[in-house]
C-alpha cells in the first residue's frame, strides 16, 4: 500500500467519526473533533506514520514497542507515532490503526460525541 493509499484510509476512518475536519496547520493532515486534534498523518524519516494521542499513563507502553516512538514536539502531552511501512513486507494493522484512532478521538471528543459514535 502507498503513502497515498494509506492517507486515504486514514482520512476515511478520521472523517466517519462525530463533528470531525480536517486541516494542515504544521504541513501534515491532522484530523480534529470540535477543533481539538486527535489524530495526524505525517511521515517521519521516508516513514508514514499515524500520530496519537495515547495518554500519558499509556505512553511507555506504546514506546516500550518499536513500531512506535515519541510525537516530536507534542509527544510528552501522551502523543506517539505508529509506524505504518509501505510495501507487502510489512504490511499495517488496519484494526490496531482504527483501534488507536478511535481511542485517540474519545480521548478529545467531549462526552457527548464519545457517546453518539458508540465509542
Amino acid at each position: 500500500m502507498t503513502r497515498a493509499q494509506m492517507l486515504v484510509r486514514v482520512r476515511k476512518l478520521c472523517l466517519s467519526l462525530p463533528e470531525t475536519d480536517e486541516a494542515c496547520p504544521f504541513g501534515d493532515p491532522w484530523f480534529r473533533v470540535l477543533g481539538k486534534m486527535f489524530c495526524c498523518f505525517a511521515e517521519e524519516d521516508g516513514v508514514p506514520c499515524l500520530v496519537v494521542k495515547v495518554g500519558k499513563e499509556n505512553l511507555d507502553l506504546f514506546l516500550a514497542d518499536p513500531r512506535f516512538f515519541l510525537a516530536p514536539y507534542i509527544g510528552r502531552g501522551g502523543w506517539a507515532c505508529l509506524r505504518m511501512p509501505t510495501g507487502k513486507a510489512s504490511p499495517v494493522d488496519w484494526e490496531e490503526a482504527t483501534a488507536l484512532i478511535r481511542e485517540s478521538y474519545n480521548r478529545m471528543a467531549p462526552k457527548r460525541l464519545r457517546l453518539a459514535a458508540e465509542l
